[in-house]
């Protein structure tokens, strides 16, 4: 296989050189070259056979009449738009490697085609909610309730937490989901099992403060609680026993996140000002940040390689190799909350408008933005929306918002009393896209996803050789690439 993969991409480099080697040309021609002996575009597309002569650098066009007489057709590369240039170079590939190609790339181009899937809770005075790494549960706080777990699927309540006789401030899934830690204002945390709902062991303190942050290592055999005093205590998640603690910061430790590999920790304080990521042992200081005014939302993408902190309706990206900023996120809100992709690729931000965003990192743009309402069967997308909706309409701050493990869901917690999930929902035009697209098809969507990224807007003028390519696919797939790239 890999010797096939090294020989379809030799010839897709030759097509890219020979390619290139046409531009130099072009730029060394003074004037378009088209000599044009006979009209092939009437004739039907099997009987026309195009080649390229790399030592004249044309490309002849050779077919048959219905009548037999030979039709040739010369054509310059100057003469060609850059569309048609490429539709000419794939055309003298193999069909087996023109079909490999197109699959490349269209393979993960619907990857931020989010589309709104079902509410999961619709109830007053809801303060917390965390979703399972599988999206199978979902736990949720209300106000001074105890959590409740309840089926994505089924909708149904599968049983409540009981045993904290405060309210609680803070939830954690463990990798796997099987079970779950709460923290308190009864100054205790609890480890939970999922299935059975039952309490496997209590977490006490070694200071008399409130429970303000709980968070899992990557192999859910560690558990580390934060408090409201600024201690850190690091536990053996089944025997309860106390391995580390230590005052991280002087207020209240209100964020913690563990590196997927277990080797850094992140910590954020209540202050609202600094940032600190430590190796695991808590013994050293890796990266320190600090802004003057409040820090709302901080994350550690999952690669281990940018720290993220937000302030009003900035989001600062931060390498943590170099520890300098490299890139600064604008949203038309406050941001309330964050969450990266499993592979670091993709940025969710929910905002006090209800508004949640989707950033490619790699291009630092927003390529989906929607509006969450209370009334979601008529979610919307785009925010320009926003002028007619009013306030009722609108759902509120986003308070929480979290990626599935195979990042194909987006989790939406939401004030006063929405949570939603988002999901890249398989349709017969996401189908049609991934299996039947050829080249210029593929070609086509990627033009038009590098213009919304670039916030253009792809030309479809009747004349154009785009929109001869966009009315050939059929009509429920144009519809929907108008949705999310028009």
């Amino acid at each position: 296989m890999s010797c096939h993969f090294v020989k379809l991409t030799v010839f897709f480099f030759l097509i890219v050189g020979l390619w290139a080697s046409s531009l130099e040309c072009m730029k060394l021609s003074e004037s378009p070259f088209l000599y044009d002996f006979e009209k092939t575009q009437n004739l039907p597309t099997s009987l026309v056979k195009i080649v390229f002569d790399e030592h004249t650098r044309f490309f002849y066009t050779v077919g048959k009449s219905p009548d037999n007489h030979s039709l040739v057709k010369i054509v310059s590369p100057h003469s060609l738009s850059h569309t048609e240039l490429i539709v000419m170079y794939f055309q003298i590939l193999p069909a087996e490697l023109q079909r490999y190609i197109t699959h490349l790339m269209i393979n993960d181009v619907l990857d931020c085609n989010f589309e709104f899937f079902k509410n999961l809770e619709k109830s007053p005075f809801l303060c917390l909610a965390q979703c399972s790494p599988d999206v199978k549960n979902l736990l949720t706080v209300k106000f001074s309730e105890p959590p409740r777990l309840r089926d994505i699927e089924t909708e149904k309540i599968l049983g409540t937490l009981r045993g904290h006789t405060k309210k609680v401030t803070s939830l954690a899934f463990s990798p796997r989901g099987t079970t779950i830690l709460t923290g308190s204002v009864d100054e205790t945390a609890r480890l939970w099992d999922t299935e059975m709902r039952t309490t496997l062991v209590i977490f006490q303190k070694g200071s008399s403060s409130c429970i303000r942050s709980v968070a899992y290592d990557p192999n859910g055999e560690t558990v580390f609680i934060g408090s409201q005093d600024g201690l850190l205590c690091i536990y053996n998640k089944l025997s309860g026993e106390l391995l580390l603690q230590l005052y991280c910061c002087e207020e209240a430790l209100t964020s913690i996140e563990v590196s997927n590999d277990g080797k850094v920790v992140l910590i954020g304080s209540e202050d609202g000002k600094t940032v600190d990521l430590w190796d695991k042992a808590m013994t050293k200081k890796l990266f320190h940040v600090e802004h003057l005014k409040e820090i709302k939302s901080t994350r550690l993408s999952p690669n281990k390689k940018i720290i993220l902190t937000t302030q009003k309706k900035i989001v600062h990206l931060w390498s943590v190799a170099t520890k300098e900023q490299v890139l600064k996120l604008s949203h038309s809100h406050k941001i309330i909350c964050s969450a990266f992709s499993p592979d670091s690729t993709l940025l969710l931000t929910g905002s006090a408008r209800s508004e949640v965003c989707v950033w490619d990192l790699t291009s630092g743009v927003m390529v989906l933005n929607f509006i969450c309402r209370t009334n979601n069967e008529n979610v919307e997308l785009f925010s320009s929306l926003f002028k007619k909706l009013t306030e009722e309409e609108l759902l509120g701050e986003i308070k929480s918002v979290a990626f599935s493990s195979d990042a194909k869901t987006i989790f939406v917690g939401g004030e006063p009393n929405i949570i939603s999930l988002w999901k890249i929902i398989p349709c017969e035009a996401s189908t049609w896209i991934l299996n039947e697209t050829d080249f210029f098809q593929a070609h086509f969507i990627l033009q038009a996803i590098k213009a919304k990224k670039n916030r253009n807007m792809l030309s479809l003028a009747e004349d154009a050789v785009e929109y001869k390519i966009f009315s050939s696919m059929p009509s429920y797939v144009q519809e929907y690439l108008k949705k999310f790239y028009f």
